[in-house]
């Protein structure tokens, strides 16, 4: 069981090659001929049940290594076929959207709508489970390059100035920080049900992530470049 999300840079997640042949956008997907690790699981016997998101196979790809694909809309979906799954060894794979932009607060952990704010990114004022000046005092967000860091990437100080960030304040900041803390704390008792629903003796629990996220600090929003020291996906 594996829970994770494709982007345009996490080809490799399903067939181990960075990058290759010219899969770095969402309008290059992997094709049938190309192989992936859910072919491979089919072909050896696997069933392969897929919930979620696909942004990694073209439909192909996806009918010729996935037995079947629906959308993730909850967890009772996810506890009904582990109670009715079939005899046979399968994969039950949940591309969430988990901690990830659009910045919204949500108890289940799937949905983070967001209001209109300018730039479709932006936090809406969402109620967080973490108190943003606990968070000011026990993890400080770091310090833009306006705010005196040095010997950072160029991006660290145009984006902010093209996107318009410097003008919001550090309580904006703060509060994006806290949701994203909350969509985090989201994906983490989903996992916790995944754990609780099935035999941990016959099962392996796979968990990945392509990206990080700035999440407000150095008044930074999003994943931006995926190699910085924030936002690099997990190893």
């Amino acid at each position: 069981m594996s829970s994770c999300r494709f982007s345009p840079s996490s080809h490799a997640l399903a067939n181990s090659l960075i990058r290759s042949q010219n899969h770095r956008t969402q309008q290059h997907l992997l094709q049938a001929h190309e192989s992936n690790m859910f072919q491979y699981l089919r072909e050896a016997g696997y069933y392969i049940k897929w919930m979620g998101k696909n942004d990694a196979l073209t439909p192909d790809a996806l009918a010729s290594s996935v037995d079947d694909w629906k959308d993730f809309t909850n967890f009772d979906e996810v506890q009904e076929f582990i109670d009715n799954a079939p005899q046979q060894p399968y994969v039950l794979f949940l591309p969430t959207l988990g901690a990830h932009p659009q910045y919204k607060c949500n108890d289940d952990g799937i949905s983070f709508d967001i209001d209109e704010a300018g730039y479709y990114s932006f936090w809406n004022n969402s109620t967080s489970m973490y108190d943003i000046d606990e968070l000011r005092s026990k993890a400080p967000l770091r310090k833009s390059v306006a705010e005196g860091t040095k010997n950072k990437p160029d991006y660290w100080e145009n984006i902010p100035k093209f996107r318009n960030l410097t003008s919001l304040s550090e309580d904006f900041f703060l509060g994006l920080n806290a949701c994203y803390l909350h969509m985090v704390t989201n994906v983490d008792t989903l996992l916790g049900k995944i754990i609780n629903a099935v035999d941990l003796d016959n099962t392996v629990i796979v968990t990945s992530a392509d990206h990080g996220d700035f999440a407000g600090d150095a008044q930074l929003v999003e994943k931006v470049r995926i190699c910085d020291e924030h936002t690099k996906g997990a190893k």
